[in-house]
């Protein structure tokens, strides 16, 4: 009986995930639950679980099933772990920014994941909480952030995701300060993705000539599909920042006739939600909202920075029709 239990969680674990990487989140959320509740001392199950009803904007369900896991001894012999990450995100996208802090708190691993990092960091912009800010972001940079497999990583990634944060509490001088510590920051650090960074930190900045001559040349030297597309997106909003409608739509035209994405959850419905944006810059409400329903209609997801935490629709937020497009699903 053992085995055909085993045997059991490993077909819902690959049902699961085949129905994850065609973008049935539906689906993907019920069977990694089902999962799941076989064998409630799995951690990797109970986040997978967490993960799929977070990308069916799902939020509160998310936190249920992460709040009822039943950890072993060994799952603190750990030196990371990721499924802290996720309670914070429930917790972010439902408001609870306290609750956030409390799970960077109790956190009891040596090695910080970034996604844990970031909401923390977000949580403290939303709290009003600078003064914190500034030194949790300092200790991350002495202490490190890592990726899953406990392998360091660069702290530009808590960088996009502040700058990104100010815009969406409408803070102009904390954005500017951070916008320059991110400069500062990529100018120190030239062997990490400058043509990645700088292009971000100029609009930020709000100064889009410069931002337009370094995108040329970081789409010129940039081999990831999905980096690239994100680079011509940026290109499209310069543009329309400037009023050059014209070649903000030939940015569009370049992203519909772009191939070979990534086959990862964040390449469906990519194409339509990069237009959407430069749509938006362009001010064209009524065309954005349109090009975010097809990449709904193609398997876009809801959840991390896309949609109602993307500070390039933040125009949008307002909008009855884009509020019914966010709305939770539980």
């Amino acid at each position: 009986m053992g085995c055909n239990s085993s045997i059991d969680e490993a077909n819902l674990a690959t049902e699961a995930s085949i129905a994850t990487k065609n973008g049935d989140w539906q689906k993907a959320a019920k069977l990694s639950e089902k999962h799941y509740q076989a064998n409630l001392k799995d951690a990797e199950a109970n986040y997978q679980a967490a993960t799929n009803y977070l990308k069916l904007n799902a939020p509160t369900k998310a936190l249920q099933i992460l709040k009822s896991y039943q950890p072993s001894d060994k799952y603190f012999q750990k030196e990371i772990s990721w499924r802290e990450a996720r309670l914070a995100k429930a917790y972010y996208m439902t408001g609870q920014f306290h609750k956030v802090l409390e799970v960077v708190k109790d956190y009891p691993f040596p090695k910080t994941y970034r996604g844990l990092a970031r909401e923390h960091l977000k949580a403290l912009i939303q709290l009003g909480e600078f003064e914190e800010l500034k030194k949790e972001l300092d200790i991350y940079q002495k202490k490190g952030i890592f990726r899953k497999n406990g392998k360091t990583t660069n702290t530009d990634f808590l960088f996009r995701a502040i700058c990104n944060e100010m815009v969406l509490v409408k803070n102009k001088k904390q954005l500017e300060l951070y916008t320059q510590a991110f400069q500062q920051w990529t100018y120190e650090n030239e062997d990490t993705r400058p043509t990645r960074n700088l292009p971000f930190v100029k609009f930020y900045l709000r100064n889009y000539n410069e931002a337009i001559e370094l995108l040329y040349k970081s789409i010129l030297e940039e081999k990831s599909p999905r980096h690239l597309m994100e680079l011509e997106m940026l290109l499209g909003v310069c543009f329309a920042k400037k009023g050059n409608e014209e070649k903000a739509n030939l940015q569009i035209q370049k992203i519909k006739a772009m191939e070979k994405l990534p086959s990862r959850h964040d390449a469906f419905g990519a194409k339509y939600y990069h237009q959407a944006r430069i749509e938006l810059a362009m001010k064209k409400k009524k065309e954005a909202l349109n090009t975010l329903n097809q990449a709904l209609a193609n398997k876009a997801e809801f959840w991390s920075y896309k949609f109602r935490e993307d500070s390039f629709l933040i125009d949008l937020f307002e909008n009855p029709s884009f509020q019914n497009m966010v709305k939770s699903n539980e």
